[in-house]
């Protein structure tokens, strides 16, 4: 009887600690292969109903860009919703997560750090939702190389698709800051001329006076 007490106790903690993971977010043991461990194995990724896209539909981005993608629902399934979620740039062929995002805290959104600070983005709550606006950064260094996004879905807690590629991004050079110009103006108040006009001006009145 008490071991069988302790093994129901066992379980519920295990549930619990599930269920805790799906509404607060992924948690970081989902970090390297994007699965959420509710216990259940992912739908095929050629039936996912939702698609990760940048909002300008770009396919290249340059060092330190601020980009902005939607997570939302695929148009051949408009009643879909989805309550998690959690979506990583990667280099191609890595693990590792690339980049840094910038989470709402009012759009159910929370970073996650798995191997630098807010590398990666997972949901903050289990509300019901149909699309959510996501910010990435892009690595400040030049020389980079193509990412492509990853991101896992969760429908309902044993309904999910893992590891899905939402959109790749080639890198190209940042552009050059557009040179800053500065106009010069005399600071006086009978004066509102550029400082080449006045200066003539105020010669010209001068040889006046000494001719006089």
């Amino acid at each position: 009887m008490a071991s069988a007490a302790i093994c129901n106790i066992f379980t519920i903690l295990t549930i619990a600690k599930r269920l805790s993971a799906y509404i607060d977010g992924a948690p970081r043991d989902a970090c390297t292969d994007l699965i959420p461990g509710h216990g259940k194995a992912p739908q095929p990724s050629d039936t996912v109903p939702y698609v990760l896209s940048a909002r300008s539909g770009q396919t290249t981005y340059y060092p330190g860009e601020i980009l902005h993608l939607t997570l939302s629902i695929n148009s051949m399934n408009p009643k879909t919703t989805f309550k998690g979620f959690l979506v990583q740039a990667r280099h191609r062929g890595s693990t590792i997560p690339v980049g840094m995002w910038n989470a709402a805290s009012d759009n159910n959104q929370d970073a996650l750090t798995c191997s630098n600070s807010k590398d990666s983005i997972t949901h903050s709550s289990n509300n019901v939702k149909t699309s959510i606006g996501l910010i990435w950064v892009a690595p400040i260094t030049n020389g980079s190389g193509p990412v492509e996004f990853r991101y896992t879905v969760v429908q309902w807690l044993d309904v999910y698709w893992v590891n899905n590629v939402g959109l790749s991004l080639n890198e190209r050079e940042k552009p050059p800051t557009p040179p800053t110009t500065v106009t010069t103006r005399s600071t006086s108040s009978k004066c509102q001329k550029p400082i080449q006009v006045c200066q003539v001006m105020i010669t010209l009145t001068l040889a006046k006076y000494v001719l006089n």
